[in-house]
């Protein structure tokens, strides 16, 4: 893991926001690839790419500071703070105001999202590994890895992320330059983003589940961040190891929605289910 990348013109290139841009940049050119031979009205694509683009940062920067209750660092780019569920909270609504406020047709609009989210999740989870943060437990396997210390100008210890959280538990020394080993759990979230993505863009293709791939993505995302979940450290502020936080209710929710619109817009199944519950009632009332 490496928290600068490199330097640009004596600027250094942070891991984290290096591979939070790459991300974005890999959506909204999927999302352009797959739009291209569904609307010759190029132009309204790349409004709406560049719009969800900025909201997701937006969201997620700022459900992020919400988690801490404080805003103390907002504008310092040189750390992470960003929490997915914001991002696509943010990014899904000014996608459904700008697409109708645009004419776009809205089925191919969420389609599309739908495989371009995941591949931004999954190409940013390398950065999440390379800051270290979003890391897994304390294990011994190995597949183990250990964070390193950073520290400012004044001695100050100041990331990473895994070895002040080690710190804050009591677990390390402050004269300690490594975390305790932990396993990598963002690139097991990063291979399982990158898998969900694959499987939107197949059901894309073979014309499967139009118009409501997004809720897929949402019942696949939200069960899988769902087990991940209690795999990562609890960021509700009571630097807990484990248990039912924040990200679980998160991700339930997302779940839930997903599969709720998922059964709501199939309405060929919906027709099926009222009439058998309709047989069912004739024969005993």
């Amino acid at each position: 893991m490496c928290r600068v990348l490199f330097e640009f013109h004596g600027r250094p290139i942070y891991a984290y926001w290096f591979f939070y841009a790459l991300g974005m940049f890999c959506a909204g050119a999927l999302g352009l690839y797959l739009a291209h031979r569904r609307t010759r009205e190029l132009w309204k694509v790349w409004i709406l790419c560049l719009t969800m683009i900025l909201f997701a940062f937006i969201f997620g920067r700022i459900n992020a500071f919400c988690l801490r209750w404080t805003f103390s660092g907002f504008f310092d780019l040189r750390e992470g703070g960003q929490v997915s569920f914001g991002g696509i909270i943010g990014a899904l609504f000014v996608m459904i105001v700008l697409a109708q406020s645009l004419r776009m047709p809205m089925e191919d609009v969420l389609d599309i999202s739908a495989c371009a989210i995941p591949l931004a999740q999954g190409v940013q989870r390398i950065g999440c590994f390379c800051h270290g943060c979003c890391y897994g437990p304390i294990s011994n396997s190995i597949l183990s890895v250990r964070f390193p210390k950073y520290t400012d100008a004044n001695g100050q210890v100041i990331g990473t992320p895994c070895f002040i959280h080690h710190l804050n538990l009591g677990l390390l020394e402050p004269s300690d330059v490594h975390s305790l080993p932990v396993f990598p759990i963002q690139i097991v979230a990063a291979v399982g983003c990158l898998f969900i993505s694959g499987i939107c863009l197949w059901m894309l293709k073979r014309n499967k589940l139009k118009g409501r791939l997004l809720w897929l993505y949402f019942v696949l995302y939200g069960a899988f961040r769902f087990v991940i979940q209690w795999f990562r450290p609890n960021y509700d502020g009571n630097n807990a190891v484990s248990g039912w936080n924040s990200g679980h209710t998160m991700s339930m929710a997302m779940l839930l929605i997903g599969m709720f619109f998922l059964i709501l817009s199939d309405r060929d199944k919906l027709l099926s289910f009222s009439q058998g519950c309709q047989k069912i009632k004739g024969r005993f009332l």
